[in-house]
């Protein structure tokens, strides 16, 4: 009994790590430091907010040119270093790192974009 146990165990402790990364980042990070958003050319570097939900769908908020701000919608993959963002034109893959309440894009840029959970 005791050798099923830890065989379960082990089994769900395996599963966990295999998808830590995606359960990690599910919530919504804010900016907190980075290159200013009117001067970044993509939305990974341009938002104010990122919302990850466990159903692998993001939402961006990103400052709109008349002072507002535009939400865009995204599927999303991750590996252990690299976050895909989709949609149904195109594919953007960023490099990143996640430690804890601390997600940074573009880690080995001179100025990365880093976004702290809210």
């Amino acid at each position: 009994m005791r050798a099923r146990l830890f065989v379960l165990s082990a089994v769900f402790c395996l599963c966990l790590c295999g998808c830590s990364s995606e359960i990690q980042i599910v919530g919504t990070w804010s900016r907190d430091g980075g290159p200013e958003p009117s001067e970044a050319g993509v939305p990974f570097d341009s938002a104010v907010t990122w919302t990850f939900r466990s159903d692998r769908t993001a939402t961006a908020e990103v400052p709109a040119a008349d002072g507002g701000v535009d939400v865009q919608e995204y599927g999303y993959t991750m590996t252990d270093d690299t976050l895909t963002l989709t949609t149904d034109e195109m594919g953007y893959g960023i490099r990143y790192e996640l430690d804890g309440d601390t997600l940074t894009l573009n880690p080995s840029l001179e100025i990365p974009s880093v976004f702290t959970r809210d």
